[in-house]
């Protein structure tokens, strides 16, 4: 019996890391991701406090200030508007906007200067994938790669540069579409 807290050590070790992990990113006011998919997709995220986000990646980006998602496709030459509670949830961007500081995080691996969490769903969260695993720097907290899993299959991204707390302007939240695009609302 006066061996069982010496077996369970690790597992507080992984505690502590997990809350460390979710301290950071829940004290961060902003934050910047470039990601890049195994087919070359080069993704690029801002992401500020009250699920405000600015994605870019092949032509298409989506804006949100928190209440409005703009979907703007250079290529239709549209734009799709919805309330954010309804189109946040299906990538990258709902990680870093809220997953990680809403999900029970587990650490799976420890190696060296890196560890991999996992990030189940929890409940409330609306999201298009079931967990996350991420492979971070320990030492800063830095993302090194991002895989999501769900039931339509899994996204991998490898990060390519990382910011905490970068300068954000609220235009950055805003999108004003281009001459001749199409408008869908789907708000009402």
């Amino acid at each position: 019996m006066r061996w069982a807290w010496l077996l369970s050590l690790p597992l507080l070790l992984f505690a502590d890391e997990a809350e460390e992990l979710r301290r950071f990113y829940g004290n961060l006011r902003s934050l910047s991701v470039e990601a890049v998919s195994p087919e070359n997709t080069t993704f690029w995220l801002t992401v500020a406090q009250q699920r405000r986000f600015r994605a870019e990646w092949n032509g298409h980006i989506l804006i949100s200030d928190g209440t409005t998602v703009w979907s703007y496709s250079r290529a239709r030459r549209q734009l799709i508007l919805s309330s954010a509670s309804a189109a946040l949830g299906s990538s990258i961007e709902q990680l870093f906007t809220t997953l990680l500081q809403e999900a029970p995080l587990r650490v799976l691996h420890r190696s060296g200067d890196t560890v991999q969490v996992l990030c189940p769903l929890s409940e409330g969260i609306s999201s298009g994938f079931r967990e996350a695993i991420l492979t971070l720097r320990r030492r800063d907290w830095k993302p090194l790669t991002v895989e999501l899993r769900g039931d339509g299959g899994t996204q991998r991204w490898r990060i390519r540069s990382f910011r905490a707390n970068p300068p954000i302007t609220a235009q950055e939240f805003r999108f004003q579409p281009p001459p001749g695009t199409e408008v869908i609302d789907l708000r009402r």
